[in-house]
């Protein structure tokens, strides 16, 4: 049987977490979802001595769902760096095992899809069924820019893979069905939140460039630089594409705009797979030049 784990969050918004909790359970991502405390927690934060109380949340789920959670609370907690703790109990009683794995099961999850653009743009989007000679292509981490997909999913993706190339980069399961469905987002308001979060300016056909002016700590200037569409359908959005070289945290500020999305998946185009946001960062992490 598959392995149940404990996912562990804490913050200061009790009912940011009591949503969170129960979105994850409603929408079958997790068995159970337990809020406790108030506790008091002490920690350092930008070199000063901090004391506040906290709530904290426990998520009792299963691997195969880990990096979609991870995800969900990656893009709406509050805090600009979340605790996230991920347990693996060393004994879990069979009845409630089996129950568990009984909450969290979905029905008609299909193979994993590769989303092509047909030359010049013609006749939109189409789905194409993945290949197990591409599926088994490496995913090459390097600096250069990346063509990729961001999509909305109304599931939560599971894992279909665990291991390309030299390193393990977990990928993911799609529900066909699921890529057919455009975000919660129209098209002229979600291009201002764009605009008014990021700076970045869309052109009415969808056209869009993000190109952050600031520098990190220290004072190196951002290396990002994303060009890409927003493709759409009856006016809502229906999936982001992008050429971009990516700094990692420039990454998440990115995504961290999906927050309305009820699962954000990436499509790498070239290695034919998908992959989580937070799978998306690390790779992002190792390519990123130190």
């Amino acid at each position: 049987m598959e392995q149940l784990i404990l996912i562990v969050t804490t913050s200061d918004d009790s009912q940011m977490l009591r949503d969170l909790g129960r979105t994850l359970v409603e929408q079958r991502a997790a068995a159970c979802a337990q809020l406790s405390g108030p506790m008091e927690s002490t920690y350092a934060w930008q070199g000063s001595l901090e004391q506040s109380s906290e709530w904290m949340l426990t998520i009792k789920t299963f691997d195969r769902f880990q990096y979609a959670v991870v995800d969900k609370i990656q893009r709406l907690h509050n805090y600009e760096i979340p605790e996230i703790l991920v347990l693996e109990p060393s004994w879990v009683a069979d009845d409630y095992l089996r129950w568990a794995a009984q909450q969290v099961r979905l029905p008609g999850v299909g193979p994993a899809l590769n989303l092509v653009v047909p030359p010049n743009g013609a006749g939109g989007l189409r789905h194409v069924d993945q290949s197990e000679e591409h599926a088994a292509e490496r995913i090459e981490v390097s600096p250069q820019r990346w063509h990729l997909y961001l999509h909305g999913t109304m599931h939560p993706p599971s894992l279909a893979a665990a291991k390309y190339g030299d390193r393990a980069w977990p990928t993911l399961k799609i529900d066909p069905g699921d890529l057919c469905d455009p975000m919660p987002y129209e098209f002229d308001a979600f291009c201002g939140q764009l605009a008014a979060a990021l700076g970045v300016y869309c052109e009415p056909d969808g056209a869009f460039g993000w190109h952050p002016q600031f520098g990190d700590e220290s004072g190196v200037a951002s290396r990002t630089s994303v060009t890409g569409t927003i493709h759409c359908v009856d006016r809502r959005v229906l999936a982001v594409e992008m050429f971009a070289e990516l700094r990692p945290e420039d990454w998440h500020r990115f995504v961290r705009q999906f927050k309305d999305v009820p699962w954000l998946v990436v499509q790498l185009v070239e290695a034919g797979v998908f992959v989580s946001p937070a799978t998306m960062r690390d790779i992002l992490a190792q390519a990123t030049p130190h």
